[in-house]
This record gives structure tokens, C-alpha cells and sequence, in this order.
């Protein structure tokens, strides 16, 4: 329906659990998130005509609920951070087909890195 429309943009949620090579508490969780960020990936090629698809994978959220829970790490990705970063993905046209990790520590980057454009960062 986008193509026909002349083009737009998807973008996708995951999480930061869709990547890394440590045991993961709930793997079922963890394959969910990866299988959205290969989805991501394999839409990439939509780009060429008209339909950017990209995906998000923060780390944990600033909420209200995440804030109580005991087994949050003490820094937590301020949702208004992720919203800014959502709107970015979603308009810029440059970052087409790309995955931005967004974890904790502030150390956020797109992927593919061999290909992604040079970008202010996001964090």
C-alpha cells in the first residue's frame, strides 16, 4: 500500500535484547526482538522504492514501572530521548534500512556501521 502511495516510512520496535551474545533471562523475549531487527533488515530494499523501514531497540526505558523495579540498571534511557530519536528515524531519509541501538550507557549507534551515513549522533 506504501509503494502505490508514492512511499513512507515504517519503523519497527524491538530491543536492545535482540543483540549481543550473553545468556538472556527470557530467550523466547530476546529470538521475539531479533527476528523484528532481521525483519527490518530484510525490508531494507523498500527504499528503492519509496518505503524507508527502520527499527528502534532501546535499552530500558524511563517509566514509571521501570523506575520501581528493582533489577533496573541505574541509568535508564529517558523516554523523551527515544520519542526524539523515533521522529528522527521516521523523517530522515539518509538512515533508510537502519537499526538504531539505543542502550543504556548513552553509547547509541545505527547498524549497519559499514553503511550508515554520517549523522549527528543521537544521544
Amino acid at each position: 500500500a506504501l509503494q502505490k502511495r508514492g512511499g513512507g516510512a515504517i519503523l519497527n520496535v524491538s530491543s536492545i535484547a535482540a543483540v549481543g551474545f550473553a545468556p538472556y533471562e527470557a530467550p523466547e523475549y530476546a529470538a521475539a526482538k531479533a527476528a523484528v531487527v532481521r525483519l527490518t533488515a530484510a525490508l531494507g530494499t523498500l527504499a528503492d522504492d519509496g518505503v524507508r523501514v527502520n527499527c528502534i531497540c532501546p535499552d530500558w526505558v524511563e517509566t514509571e514501572r521501570s523506575v520501581a523495579d528493582p533489577d533496573a540498571p541505574a541509568t535508564l534511557v529517558p523516554a523523551e530521548a527515544i520519542a526524539r530519536a523515533t521522529v528522527r528515524l521516521i523523517v530522515d531519509e539518509r538512515l533508510a534500512g537502519r537499526v538504531l541501538l539505543c542502550p543504556h550507557d548513552g553509547q547509541w549507534g545505527l547498524v549497519p556501521l559499514d553503511e550508515a551515513p554520517a549523522v549527528e549522533p543521537f544521544a
